[in-house]
C-alpha cells in the first residue's frame, strides 16, 4: 500500500470519526436495544457469560435464551465497565461504526474497485445504513464480517481461471478468512444463515453464468462453482455454534429470532418499525446514490466502455446480482434488511462502474458551447449526488435526534421509587416490550414482562400476549377487574411503572383502582405498588 492510499484511509478515518460522533445523540437512545446490549456487556464483565434471561421469565427467553451477540458483549464489556452503560454504549457505537467503514474501504481496495474510498464515503452518508451503524447494536460488526466473507468469495470468482501457484496459495488464505468469518459471525450475531444463503446464491449465479455465457456444460459449471467457500463458511458457522457457551438453547432461540420474527414477522403484534414492510418511497430511497450511479454505469457501458474491458468482473457481477435481488426482496418485506442491501448495492455498482470510461462518458453528454460547457453534465451529476447525500444525512441526523424516547434519564425517578420498596425477584409491570431495556439497565435484580421483541411473549403464551396487548392498547374498554386479573393474578407483578405520556388510558384505569398505591408521579412517569386487600 503506497503513501497515497494510506493517506486516503487516514482521511476517511477522520471523516468517519467526525460524522459518527456528530450523528449519535448525546442525551437519548433512539433504539433502546442499545441499553440491553450495554447491560449484557456489564453483566458479562461482572459475572462472565450470561446463559439465562431470568428477567423475562414470562417469555420463551426465560427457558430458551442464548446470547447470540456474545462477542459483541465481550468486546463492549471493558468500555462499559470503564465508561458506564450510557457513555460506554455511545463510545463503542462510534468505534464499531468507524471500524465497519474502514473495513469496507479495505475490501474495496483489495478487490481493486477504484476509487476504493469513494464507496465507503457514499455509504457513510446513506440512510438507513449510517443510522443503523450508530444505534449501539451488532449491525456494524455483522455487516463487516458478512462483506469480508462476500469479498473473499468474489475475489475467488474474479480469479476462477487462474491456476498459478501464487493464486492457489492465496486461495488457501481466502478460504481460511471465510472459515473465520463464519465462526466469528455465529458468535457475534444470530443471523449467520445469511452467510450460507449468500454462498448458495453466489454458487447459483456462477452456474448460470458459466452455463449461459461461457457455454459450459452443466456438470462442469457446477464443478467450477465456489463450493469450497460454501464448505468453509458452513464449517466456520458450525464450529462457532459448537463453541457457543450456550449451544443447547441456541437453535430454539434463533428459531424465534430468525424465522418467527425475521421471516414470518407476525402482523398481529405491535413490533418495531424496522420489521415493517417497505413502502414504494422506502424502496426507492434504499437505492439512494447507488441507484443514480447504477443508471449512469448502464449508460456508460453503452456509450463509453472502458478499454480493455475488465472481463474478470463479469462472473462476480452476475453472481452478486442474485444476492442484491434477494436482499431487495427481503428489504421490501422488512425494512430491517436495508442495512445489508445498501452495502451490497455499493459493491455491485462499484464493480459495474469499472466498465465505464467516466471521462469519455462526461464528454459524450457535453451540452452547449463555450469554455465550460464540457463541465455542465458532470457538474449536474455531482450536484444530484450531493443533494441525495444531503437529504440522506439530514434524514439520518433528524431521525436519531428527534426521537421522543428514550432519554438518558427516562424512568429513572419512577424506578428509584420502586427500587426503595422492591425485593430481589419482584416483578415490575410495564406497558411495552421496548421499555424493558431501559428498566433492565437501571435494575438487574427485578423481573419484567416483555422485552427484546413481543414475539417472545407471544410464543410463550398467545393468550397472555393477546390479553396484555388488549389491556395496553384498548384500556378504555378494559375494566379494573380485567387489569387486576392480568397484572396481579396472572403476571404476579408487585409494582407498576407507567409512561403516562404513552399510555394515558391505561394510566387512568390504574389511577382509578385503590389497590394500586401510587409511589410517585412526575414528568410523564408514574410508579405504583400493588397492595393486597
Amino acid at each position: 500500500m503506497n503513501l497515497k492510499n494510506i493517506t486516503g484511509f487516514i482521511l476517511l478515518a477522520i471523516l468517519g470519526l467526525a460524522w459518527f460522533s456528530l450523528l449519535i445523540p448525546k442525551d437519548l437512545f433512539p433504539d433502546p436495544d442499545a441499553l440491553y446490549h450495554a447491560t449484557m456487556a456489564k453483566l458479562t464483565w461482572e459475572h462472565g457469560f450470561v446463559d439465562e434471561l431470568t428477567w423475562l421469565d414470562l417469555t420463551t427467553l426465560g427457558e430458551h435464551f442464548a446470547d447470540q451477540h456474545y462477542l459483541l458483549h465481550l468486546f463492549q464489556s471493558p468500555f462499559i465497565a470503564w465508561l458506564g452503560i450510557q457513555t460506554g454504549s455511545r463510545f463503542t457505537s462510534v468505534i464499531f461504526a468507524l471500524i465497519a467503514v474502514l473495513g469496507i474501504a479495505y475490501i474495496f481496495y483489495k478487490l481493486k474497485l477504484k476509487p476504493f474510498w469513494l464507496w465507503s464515503i457514499l455509504l457513510m452518508f446513506t440512510q438507513p445504513f449510517c443510522s443503523r451503524l450508530v444505534q449501539g447494536k451488532a449491525s456494524p460488526l455483522a455487516i463487516l464480517i458478512w462483506l469480508i466473507f462476500s469479498g473473499s468469495v468474489i475475489w475467488q470468482l474474479m480469479n476462477q481461471n487462474n491456476q498459478d501457484k501464487k493464486y492457489l496459495s492465496q486461495k488457501k488464505i481466502s478460504l481460511m478468512i471465510i472459515f473465520i468469518s463464519g465462526l466469528v459471525f455465529s458468535l457475534t450475531h444470530g443471523g449467520w444463515i445469511l452467510l450460507i444463503i449468500t454462498s448458495l446464491l453466489l454458487i447459483l449465479g456462477s452456474i448460470i453464468f458459466n452455463t449461459s455465457f461461457n457455454k459450459e456444460k452443466i456438470f462442469l459449471s457446477i464443478k467450477l462453482s465456489p463450493w469450497s467457500s460454501f464448505l468453509a463458511v458452513t464449517g466456520g458457522v458450525l464450529t462457532g455454534v459448537f463453541l457457543h457457551p450456550d449451544r443447547k438453547d441456541l437453535f430454539d432461540f434463533l428459531w424465534i429470532q430468525v424465522i418467527q420474527i425475521g421471516l414470518k414477522t407476525p402482523a398481529n403484534l405491535h413490533m418495531g418499525m424496522e420489521w415493517s414492510s417497505a413502502t414504494l418511497t422506502d424502496a426507492i430511497g434504499i437505492f439512494s446514490v447507488f441507484g443514480l450511479i447504477l443508471l449512469l454505469s448502464i449508460v456508460g457501458m453503452v456509450f463509453a466502455q472502458k478499454k480493455p474491458l475488465p472481463k474478470n468482473l463479469m462472473l462476480p457481477i452476475i453472481s452478486w446480482g442474485f444476492v442484491c435481488a434477494s436482499l431487495l426482496a427481503l428489504s421490501i418485506k422488512s425494512v430491517r434488511f436495508a442495512e445489508y442491501l445498501q452495502p451490497a448495492l455499493a459493491l455491485w455498482v462499484a464493480m459495474l462502474a469499472q466498465f465505464v470510461d467516466w471521462k469519455n462518458l462526461m464528454k459524450s453528454f457535453q451540452f452547449g458551447q463555450g469554455k465550460y460547457s464540457k463541465y455542465y453534465f458532470s457538474s449536474l451529476i455531482i450536484f444530484c449526488l450531493f443533494i441525495i447525500l444531503l437529504n440522506n444525512s439530514y434524514g439520518a441526523y433528524t431521525s436519531l435526534r428527534n426521537a421522543e424516547i428514550f432519554k438518558d434519564d427516562q424512568y429513572t425517578t419512577a424506578m428509584k421509587a420502586i427500587n426503595q420498596k422492591a425485593q430481589k425477584g419482584d416483578r415490575v409491570f410495564h406497558a411495552s416490550w421496548d421499555e424493558f431495556p431501559v428498566l433492565f439497565s437501571q435494575n438487574q435484580n427485578l423481573k419484567y414482562i416483555s422485552g427484546l421483541d413481543p414475539t417472545f411473549l407471544y410464543e410463550a403464551s398467545t393468550t397472555l400476549s393477546d390479553d396484555y396487548e388488549s389491556l395496553v392498547f384498548n384500556a378504555t374498554s378494559s375494566t379494573q377487574a380485567d387489569a387486576w386479573s392480568l397484572i396481579h393474578d396472572r403476571m404476579n407483578a408487585k409494582f407498576i411503572m407507567l409512561d403516562t405520556n404513552r399510555w394515558k388510558d391505561l394510566h387512568k384505569l390504574i389511577e382509578s383502582d385503590s389497590r394500586y398505591e401510587k409511589l410517585l408521579e412526575i414528568d410523564g412517569e408514574a410508579a405504583y405498588q400493588i397492595i393486597e386487600k
